[in-house]
């Protein structure tokens, strides 16, 4: 249950700052408030690294986590434009 909760709770960080980059990146509208644009960019871009290494670590650890057996697949997860590795149990 928890392995679970953390999986989502990277997946809507990773989606959070995707989200916030391209609002920045693509819409004039966003950088209005913003006056120093590239350390706001930057803080994302860590925080966009951080939850993929944390979803990435997690995943790698599943059979010893949660005690189960799986085989690592190589989808691409959609939604998140991410070749994120995914688990099958």
């Amino acid at each position: 249950m928890f392995y679970n909760a953390l999986i989502k709770k990277y997946e809507a960080e990773i989606e959070e700052c995707l989200a916030t980059l391209g609002v920045y990146m693509n819409k004039s509208v966003g950088i209005g408030e913003h006056s120093d644009l590239l350390t706001e960019l930057d803080k994302y871009v860590s925080k966009l690294a951080a939850a993929e290494d944390n979803l990435a670590t997690l995943q790698g650890h599943k059979d010893s986590l949660t005690g189960t057996t799986s085989e690592t697949t190589s989808e691409t997860k959609s939604g998140t434009g991410l070749d994120t590795r995914i688990l099958s149990s």
